[in-house]
């Protein structure tokens, strides 16, 4: 017998239980439902599936770029059948490539299986939340079978690249097989095209590509759209294969957030899990894009996340294996670690004194390039430059980049043979000084310019380049302390990382598997630490939060601290009026007749003496003549002070602790010239103007209290 409803017919008897325990344990609705743990091991692998196809879809991109602008004529060559060595690197590499026929298996089985579990399991016998479940199963197959029957038609492009023999010495080994000038024309040329191209096509396209994906982490609203993943890769793709000094992580980091975020608003999952899948695919790229799935892990819980929770880990884990097990075979050219795995890291404990140095310098070397990005991002915001057509800036940049790439050659694009070959002591030291030097300055007027493109890959270069010239230079001091020179560019290259993002646990751990050598972790950690320590001493923060607060978004408060990153001056009340020392007893009084607690008494030079308030004025009351006689000098009391560049964590304990509950803000030590005051109700203040911030939103100017405003963004140029 049927009962009706509206258009709906009756429930079977079990269809009808399981409405009813739904109903018996308030299940919410599918909405706010959350993926169950082993749905969202399934999407991190999915994610990381695709982000390793990303990796070798971008590296065949930026080969294909680089033979068609510096060797158009091998590139023709082959295609009309006129290269013979071509033909044979082809075929043989047709049948040594990992064809991997257990992928196609796997993937039928995959989407059959999907397509049981959705059809029979719970599509026919659940309703409610089951049969969304069932949506997602079936989303699931298809996912991974496209992205596994997907992985031979990129092979089989990178099997054509890889026979390009060009394309193994790198950018490097074809621009010197071209004029100095095609080497300043074409990095200029390909930034205006691509710029035209952002700026008619996808505006929202151009910058890092991490630093997006962590601003969707942390802000609710905002997302990343699939269309402008795809224009970032095509035109970071144009940018690195012109010549442009960037990374291929930044635009397949994105790739990954896109993903993410795509499959996270299709399926309405909870915020919390589209946050962590946009972790698992930023991680996943990091990992594919250096063979790294430790690596990769970290720098999503480390830098992308900011938290180590047991919850983000496993998905995120999976993720990395995953991409860095698609990406390894995809990848046309890449980072070799495994020629220095076998030497000797650490000859004897005096060898520490090195690395504790080498991490100094690595520290100075992450400052340099942060600055030199910032700079010239700088230089296209403010005076005449600012006027400069965003096409004609990217031009410009280019054109910086060529003019270095002229003279030498090996700051162009990625620079892998360069690392590889510093690692193997294969360049002289004054080479690689001079490399190291050029790469900060190309590395500036490619990102600094607006360009797409990786911000992390440049730091590693360096860093190779960094430790290869300072074991060269050492051995011809010391001999016997300094070891061979794999150690010390392996180290460097670590070490500038750390400094530059801040991200000391994924640095090391990316070496370590670069290695494969247990040795280096001693040296790694040293040089590290070092550099951390030092980097964050000159700029306050990594690479990528110190791009999100000169946008307007403060890291650790949008993750939840309620005073991380917050300063003093950004709470304190402006509205202070200092006396001069030489101010009368009536003036005092007077100054306090108004409401004031209390008056900030200051010297000849404006330096902070101390407070008066109307304890001190007390005895003197009932003593006119004496009255007359004292001057504030005489009454002023010491008072606690905070300095305004100073974190309100730091002070908050100072001032729980002062007597009067507020504490005098100083412009600096050293000075002391009073320009505020904190008090318990300006930090309280600031407690409620920082909630809005959690979901990115900053309070307005209208329901802002005026002493309270401050500029959010950080001049890393600024100590």
């Amino acid at each position: 017998m049927d009962v009706k409803s509206g258009s709906s017919r009756a429930l079977s008897p079990f269809a009808e239980g399981a409405r009813q325990l739904r109903e018996l344990v308030h299940l919410p609705p599918i909405e706010t439902f959350p993926v169950g743990h082993a749905t969202m091991m399934a999407f991190a692998g999915i994610v990381g599936l695709y982000v390793g196809l990303a990796v070798g879809l971008f590296s065949n991109l930026v080969a294909l770029f680089q033979i068609i602008l510096f060797r158009p004529s091998a590139l023709i060559h082959a295609l009309t059948g006129q290269d013979p060595r071509w033909r044979h690197a082809f075929h043989e590499g047709l049948l040594h490539a990992h064809w991997h026929p257990e992928y196609a298996a796997i993937a039928v089985l995959g989407w059959a299986t999907s397509r049981v579990l959705a059809r029979v399991a719970l599509g026919r016998w659940l309703t409610g939340f089951a049969s969304a479940i069932a949506s997602r199963i079936r989303i699931l197959g298809w996912l991974f079978t496209f992205g596994l029957f997907f992985y031979y038609p990129l092979l089989l492009v990178t099997t054509v690249h890889r026979a390009f023999g060009e394309v193994h010495g790198g950018l490097f080994q074809l621009a010197q097989g071209v004029p100095a000038l095609w080497r300043i024309v074409v990095p200029a040329l390909g930034g205006l095209a691509v710029g035209w191209a952002l700026q008619h096509f996808a505006p929202e396209a151009g910058g890092h590509g991490v630093t997006e994906v962590m601003e969707a982490v942390t802000v609710r609203e905002r997302r990343i759209p699939t269309r402008v993943a795809a224009w970032k890769s095509l035109f970071a793709g144009l940018v690195i294969g012109s010549g442009g000094s960037a990374g291929r992580e930044g635009p397949v980091v994105h790739i990954g957030g896109a993903l993410a975020s795509g499959v996270g608003s299709r399926l309405s999952m909870p915020r919390q899990d589209v946050s962590l899948l946009l972790a698992c695919g930023g991680g996943a790229g990091i990992a594919a894009s250096f063979n790294s799935p430790i690596g990769g892990t970290f720098f999503a819980l480390e830098i992308i996340l900011g938290d180590f929770g047991v919850r983000s880990i496993a998905p995120i884990a999976l993720a990395c294996v995953s991409a860095t097990l698609t990406g390894r075979s995809l990848a046309v050219t890449g980072v070799q670690g495994a020629e220095i795995a076998k030497l000797r890291y650490l000859v004897h404990g005096l060898e520490i004194g090195p690395y504790l140095l080498l991490g100094v310098l690595s520290a100075l070397v992450a400052v340099l390039y942060v600055r030199a990005v910032h700079q010239v991002e700088k230089l296209f915001r403010e005076g005449w430059f600012a006027k400069v057509p965003f096409p004609a800036r990217l031009a410009l940049g280019g054109l910086g980049v060529g003019l270095i790439g002229a003279f030498l050659p090996r700051v162009l694009g990625n620079g892998y043979q360069t690392m590889n070959e510093a690692m193997l002591g294969e360049l002289t030291a004054g080479t690689m000084v001079a490399v190291l030097a050029g790469k900060i300055v190309a590395s500036g007027f490619t990102l600094g310019s607006g360009a797409p493109g990786g911000s992390f890959f440049p730091a590693v270069f360096m860093g190779a380049m960094l430790g290869g010239s300072f074991r060269v230079a050492g051995h011809h001091l010391f001999p016997s302390l300094f070891t061979g020179p794999g150690p010390y560019a392996a180290v460097g290259m670590a070490a500038v990382v750390a400094g530059a993002t801040q991200a000391p646990l994924t640095a090391i751990l990316m070496l370590f598997e670069l290695t494969g050598s247990y040795q280096i972790i001693l040296p790694l950690m040293v040089a590290c630490t070092v550099s951390v320590a030092g980097a964050h001493w000159a700029l306050g923060g990594g690479m990528y939060s110190l791009a999100l607060r000169n946008k307007g978004l403060d890291l650790n408060r949008l993750r939840g601290a309620p005073f991380a990153g917050m300063r003093v001056g950004e709470a304190m009340n402006r509205d202070v009026h200092a006396m001069p020392s030489t101010a009368s007893f009536e003036e005092l009084v007077h100054r306090l007749g108004t409401a004031e607690s209390f008056v900030t008494v200051v010297d000849t030079h404006e330096r902070l003496l101390g407070v008066v308030t109307a304890t001190e004025l007390q005895p003197f009351f009932d003593n006119p003549d004496l009255a007359r006689l004292v001057v504030a000098a005489d009454l002023v009391r010491t008072t606690p002070v905070a300095v305004e560049e100073e974190s309100l964590d730091d002070v908050v304990d100072r001032l729980a602790r002062a007597h009067d509950a507020f504490l005098i803000a100083v412009d600096s030590i050293v000075t002391l010239r009073p320009i505020g005051v904190l008090s318990q109700r300006d930090v309280v203040l600031a407690f409620a103007r920082a909630q809005p911030n959690v979901s990115g939103l900053k309070p307005s100017a209208e329901t802002e209290p005026a002493q309270l405003t401050s500029p959010t963004a950080v001049d890393p140029s600024e100590p």
